[in-house]
């Protein structure tokens, strides 16, 4: 039922018309990771065939489901993160040139969508100083409460340092920092190994700490005093 619902709104009107191609294509070379019988499906897809896209998202939903539910740790935002992974899938399905799995690729997608929608979710949430905000009804000279404004304003002042990193390291800390996720996670919705997951990692707490100090320094000092 899911992939009939969603099947006639899944292609945009620009990858009706378009064609799969591999970049061995005018030679006659075969996708080494992709069947015969789903390469057809694919191509189908991407000429715009609803039955074909239908088939592909009832193969491969469980698997979207799956990791976009242990991302966000809520099945109604698993199944908004799951439906949002197949349209965009499916829209840039004429850029898919066979050197992953299909569904490889498709679970990279899923990954990088559930990152924006926790993104969007988070920044949707009320204001610390909005008059309906918890935050506002805690003791003004409350230990606790002055313990809590800090660490959320800290929150605000890393996720703004981390628009000067680049979005796959600022994409990674989200995840590792603001979302609590294993270095295995991190590796299946980025699409490295485990070891490059660790590399990158620490790489990218470096040039955090580098923007801190360079562009939010006088912020720091406040806090340490």
């Amino acid at each position: 039922m899911y992939a009939l619902f969603l099947a006639p709104s899944i292609l945009s009107p620009s990858a009706t018309s378009a064609t799969l191609t591999s970049p061995d294509a005018s030679a006659g070379a075969s996708w080494p990771l992709v069947s015969p019988e789903e390469r057809r499906l694919l191509e189908s897809a991407a000429a715009g065939d609803q039955k074909a896209s239908a088939v592909l998202v009832q193969r491969h939903r469980s698997a979207v489901y799956a990791i976009a539910l242990k991302l966000t740790g809520n099945h109604s935002d698993a199944e908004e993160v799951t439906q949002d992974a197949f349209l965009r899938a499916f829209r840039y399905l004429p850029n898919f040139r066979g050197e992953s799995s299909f569904k490889t690729w498709l679970l990279r997608i899923a990954g990088r969508v559930a990152i924006d929608h926790l993104r969007r979710k988070r920044l949707a949430t009320i204001p610390l100083d909005a008059p309906e905000s918890p935050a506002s009804r805690l003791p003004e000279k409350s230990p606790s409460g002055l313990q809590y404004l800090m660490q959320s304003e800290r929150a605000r002042l890393l996720q703004r340092a981390l628009q000067y990193l680049s979005k796959e390291d600022a994409s990674a800390l989200r995840l590792f920092y603001f979302h609590e996720k294993s270095i295995q996670e991190i590796t299946h919705v980025m699409g490295w190994t485990e070891s490059n997951t660790k590399s990158r990692l620490s790489r990218a707490r470096q040039r955090l700490k580098v923007v801190l100090m360079d562009k939010y320094a006088e912020e720091l000092e406040e806090w340490g005093n």
